[in-house]
């Protein structure tokens, strides 16, 4: 009895420890695919088209991209973010009307993953009134990748200290300047991204801005604004950091 009670001890220790070694090697496989991401364009240049001539020519910030290389690889892929001493570097994917969440859980490759891509929201792209202000979403991960750094912007310390956010495509690059920062219940809280008119873009600017967590600089009459969003998990579920970009 004694033998076959060690016997049952032994066999729940190595099936507990065949289960960690197999849930190690699972988070190591999905780590390693994470951390060969890099970008490749769209063949219809969004970002191009948004910044028009108002593009940066300062490339001090900017990550290479070998842009030729993934060409091919995935047609939804339109830009590439980073922002420097942050894990902030991944491409940006562009939601489709049919699935606008299909890049919530899956790569670039198309192959399911709990950390997804950071994707521009499907309505920035087929609105039929102009998206002056382009939201980019992407995971708040336990890890710290993706953009879960994002979720730092509400401390203003943090804000302070990483200012701008670059956005680049094969064609043009953006450096984009913090302005303010904004604490939402995505519950409750409509989606600002068409507008009628840039009277009306200017009007909900000003008035986000006053009433912002963190603010930084408040530029006059900005000419569109690209927002990241993350989930954040400061004070309620549902909870959503927006930082709000304009060009500089």
């Amino acid at each position: 009895m004694r033998w076959r009670r060690q016997s049952r001890w032994l066999l729940g220790i190595g099936a507990a420890l065949l289960a960690t070694a197999l849930g190690l090697l699972t988070w190591l496989y999905v780590m390693d695919a994470n951390a060969n991401l890099s970008p490749n364009p769209a063949d219809d240049d969004w970002f191009a088209s948004l910044v028009s001539d108002r593009s940066s020519e300062e490339d001090d910030g900017f990550v290479e991209v070998d842009w030729d290389h993934w060409r091919s690889v995935n047609p939804d892929i339109i830009a590439w973010v980073n922002i420097p001493d942050t894990q902030v570097n991944y491409p940006v994917v562009r939601a489709s009307a049919e699935d606008p969440t299909f890049y919530l859980h899956h790569d670039i490759y198309g192959n399911y993953s709990a950390y997804g891509v950071p994707y521009l929201d499907a309505d920035c792209v087929s609105a039929e009134v102009s998206a002056f202000n382009a939201i980019i979403y992407g995971h708040h991960m336990d890890n710290g990748s993706m953009f879960s750094d994002i979720a730092e912007y509400s401390n203003e310390s943090f804000a302070h200290d990483h200012p701008f956010i670059y956005l680049q495509s094969p064609t043009v690059k953006q450096k984009l300047a913090v302005s303010f920062v904004e604490i939402i219940d995505a519950a409750n809280t409509p989606k600002a991204i068409r507008y009628e008119s840039a009277e009306a873009f200017q009007d909900w600017f000003e008035e986000h801005f006053a009433s912002a967590a963190v603010g930084l600089e408040a530029p006059a009459e900005p000419n569109y604004a690209i927002t990241f969003c993350t989930c954040s998990y400061h004070e309620f579920s549902n909870e959503r950091t927006l930082v709000v970009c304009v060009p500089t």
